[in-house]
């Protein structure tokens, strides 16, 4: 998490667990912050695999995405997002959940006014002062596969 300018923004990393995919399928993000699209899918986040790490897909790089409010003078960030299969560089169909799933942080009051270290010249936080928030999933599963459980953040 940096803080510039008054603004706190939570650098938040996207990985799903889909081994059910064929050649060809994409999984994206989209959600209602600017960094996921703006829950446009022209705009979602593309997700990536190696053979070293499938058959988990994730974001290339962390989303920075601005607290929503500063309830009680924390900082918070509540979104909502979801997973998108593209095939052909079109949409296909989402993943079966029955609503958006959600991601709400609030920044701790011991963490807030940490030295982050001094920001780049750019303005941005030095990669060593950064904390990433990890949201792991598992998504498109193959349907005779169980799904496990006790994925969650940080997994």
């Amino acid at each position: 998490m940096s803080n510039t300018m008054n603004t706190t923004t939570f650098n938040v990393a996207f990985s799903c667990k889909a081994p059910g995919l064929s050649f060809g399928e994409v999984i994206k993000v989209v959600g209602n912050s600017p960094s996921l699209g703006n829950n446009n899918l022209s705009r979602a986040v593309t997700l990536h695999t190696t053979p070293s790490t499938y058959p988990y897909y994730e974001t290339a790089a962390s989303l920075p995405l601005n607290a929503t409010s500063f309830q009680s003078g924390s900082p918070e960030l509540s979104i909502s997002y979801q997973y998108a299969l593209f095939t052909g560089g079109r949409f296909k169909r989402w993943e079966t959940t029955p609503e958006p799933r959600r991601l709400d942080v609030v920044m701790p009051q011991d963490v807030q006014g940490m030295d982050l270290g001094d920001e780049e010249e750019d303005g941005s936080a030095p990669a060593g002062g950064n904390q990433i928030i990890t949201v792991v999933v598992d998504v498109f599963s193959r349907p005779e596969e169980p799904r496990p459980t006790g994925l969650g953040a940080g997994s």
